[in-house]
Parts: C-alpha cells; structure tokens; sequence
C-alpha cells in the first residue's frame, strides 16, 4: 500500500500537464488482479487525460493468486474469456482505446479476451499496455492483434511488476515517443555475437533477480543509443520440470544507472 501511495504522487509529480478538448476522448480500459495494472492504467489515465473502465467479472476470481492462475490456467488453455459485468461499451466517443491487463501465461487474461471479442474496435487506434513479472508484452499483444485484425495498433508498452516506482516517468518518455516500445523494434543492433566477457557482467547484473528462469545467455546483440544502450541475449531458459526452450532477454542501461531486465520473451 505504502508502495502504491508513492507511485501515485510520483504520477502527479512527473506527468506532463493534459489539455482536455471537446473533441474526440480516449478510454483506457483494463483489468487488474493485484492493483499492480490499475495503477499503471491511473498513470496512463492521468498523462492522457482518458477515461478509465475497469473490467469486472460476474464471478470474481479468487483472492489467492495461485488459485486465480490455476482457474485461468484452464480457461487461457482452451482460449475461452470469461464473463463480464461491464462487457459491451459504447466505443463511439472513443479515438484512442488504451487496453491494459497482467499478463498471465505468457498472453492476455481471459477477461480481456471477452472484452475485445464482444466489442467492434474497427476503425479505432488502440494502445496494449501490460504489467508482467518477467515478460510478455510480445507474446500477449500478438494474442491481441489477432483478435483485432481491423485495429490500428498504435503503440505497446509493458512494464515489469519490480520496476513499477519508474513506471510514470517510463509512460511519459513512451508517449512522447514515436509510441513504440523500446522492445517493439530490432533496428540498430549489432550483429550478434558470441557472449562473454563485459557482456556476461551486464547479463548476470541485470538478471540475479531471476534465478527461477534458469537463463543460460550464449549470442548478444547490442544497440547504443544517446543515454540508453540495451542487449538482446538469446538463452536457454527452463523453469521446473518444464523442457528448455529458447528465449530472447531484453536488457537496458539507462547513462548512470544499473542495467535492468526489461522482459523475456519466447523465440
């Protein structure tokens, strides 16, 4: 709670001041399980000056999150939403429709799924913003593109659920930007390599949180940008009992600051 109250001043402290016209609005509407995503949806909210919906099941999942992935788990597997309270919605006044959701299992929450199937967004701009604990933007918003094939993407963002005290200031340089994510393009990087060396430094920096993944890097690929530099490690990743499976890891160096994982994702 302490956390979320910090968050939330930090908003109002770096969110660049939003004019409200009288022409078209824009919605952001998400789920959230924990309030992790209700939080980043208040930042996108607030920077934009959109409208916020938060998606409500008719039977709530459970407060155990383990009980909840379990449930979800099943319905993820034969790709089935789940019902909603607030399902259909009046898109018409809407320009800019910013969908948020945790990503769970690698894709969106089943929720989601119900909102964006019962719901025509044809002609409509439509920003995917996520929260994860270690990856996903790509995966799920994929997920979403082919529920949505008539939709303008206009921009993904995702945010590890560890790096949230950044996530405002993340969301402004993100829509002040080209409204790409830094993950969402692979232009500038060098050919990959083998890695060693100061590579490997960075790498066991930036992931010695995230022992459980069981990453094994072996090609780098590196782009340097003014103040950012950031790492594309393909690995070897295996969870549990799970079989190995390749893995590209996403790895920036803002100037003067550690370097952080900012995702995983599947190859």
């Amino acid at each position: 709670m302490k956390l979320r109250l910090i968050i939330l001043s930090a908003i109002l402290l770096l969110a660049p001041a939003c004019k409200r016209s009288s022409g078209p609005k824009d919605l952001v509407v998400y789920f959230s399980h924990t309030g992790t995503t209700e939080t980043l949806a208040g930042i996108f909210a607030q920077q934009t000056g959109a409208e916020m919906l938060r998606l409500e099941c008719e039977e709530a999942y459970p407060d155990s999150f383990e009980a909840t992935l379990a449930i979800s788990g099943e319905e993820i597997r034969d790709a089935v939403g789940r019902p909603l309270k607030n399902c259909k919605v009046d898109l018409e006044p809407y320009n800019t429709i910013y969908i948020g959701y945790p990503v769970w299992y690698g894709t969106i929450p089943p929720p989601v799924r119900t909102f964006v199937t019962d719901n025509d967004m044809g002609g409509k701009k439509v920003v995917i913003f996520c929260t994860y604990g270690s990856g996903g933007l790509k995966s799920s918003s994929r997920t979403l593109e082919d529920l949505m094939p008539e939709t303008e993407i206009a921009g993904r963002f995702g945010i590890a659920a560890r790096r949230m005290e950044h996530a405002a200031e993340e969301v402004a340089a993100f829509l002040a930007g080209s409204g790409k994510a830094v993950s969402d393009s692979d232009e500038g990087y060098s050919e990959p390599r083998s890695a060693e060396g100061s590579d490997l430094e960075v790498f066991r920096s930036a992931t010695a949180g995230y022992a459980y993944l069981n990453l094994v890097p072996f090609m780098v690929s590196v782009r340097e940008e003014p103040g950012l530099t950031s790492w594309i490690f393909v690995c070897e990743s295996s969870m549990g009992d799970s079989p190995t499976r390749k893995v590209e890891v996403l790895i920036l160096q803002k100037e003067g600051e550690e370097p952080y994982l900012q995702s995983v994702e599947k190859i």
